[in-house]
């Protein structure tokens, strides 16, 4: 067996994120990182809609949305929010890190609008049980 072509990354862990925006210091600051220009200057438009102190990571995907229902699961310090199949984004509260996966055809400002509110209540069920 040869691996001269590669081992596939299917799940995506090795794809660059070049861009990069960060802001604030210490527990004000927010960090996104991507490999998309366009949710870049999205994010940076809109990053005082979303909780502070989160480290982002965002990944635009080459595959293209087959499904526009919005699905929330919450286990324990984790959020996971599903827009369609194709489109993935995991909250971390305890380690204040968001992960995602947008479809290729996902609007980023869109994308952003309807993650605001999700995260926004996260934050605060994550500040309730720090008290």
């Amino acid at each position: 067996m040869s691996f001269e072509s590669g081992i596939p990354d299917l799940l995506r862990r090795f794809v660059a994120t070049p861009h990069t925006f960060s802001t604030g210091m210490g527990g004000d600051a927010i960090r996104l990182e991507t490999n998309d220009l366009i949710i870049l200057d999205t994010f940076r438009s809109q990053f005082h809609h979303f909780p502070h102190s989160y480290t982002w990571k965002l990944i635009r995907d080459d595959v293209t949305s087959t499904d526009d229902v919005s699905t929330v699961f919450v286990s324990g310090s984790l959020v996971t929010v599903l827009f369609g199949i194709e489109t993935c984004v995991v909250v971390d509260r305890d380690c204040r890190r968001v992960f995602g996966f947008l479809a290729s055809d996902v609007d980023a400002s869109e994308f952003l609008n309807r993650l605001s509110p999700i995260l926004a209540e996260s934050a605060v069920a994550t500040d309730r049980s720090a008290r």
